[in-house]
C-alpha cells in the first residue's frame, strides 16, 4: 500500500471535523497530530502583553 502525507489547515473546528470525516470515508487514514492555534500564537504559549 502507498503512504503519503496529508496536512489541512482550517479556521474553526466544524469545518475541521467536517473535512476529517470525509476524508476518514474516503480512505483508510490515520490521525497522528491535531493542533490547535490562537492566530499566530500557539495555545499554551507565553502571553507577552
Amino acid at each position: 500500500m502507498k503512504q503519503s502525507l496529508g496536512l489541512l489547515e482550517v479556521s474553526g473546528l466544524a469545518l475541521a471535523i467536517t473535512c476529517a470525516d470525509a476524508m476518514a470515508k474516503a480512505a483508510a487514514i490515520t490521525l497522528l497530530a491535531l493542533e490547535k492555534t490562537n492566530g499566530f500564537r500557539l495555545d499554551g504559549g507565553e502571553d507577552r502583553r
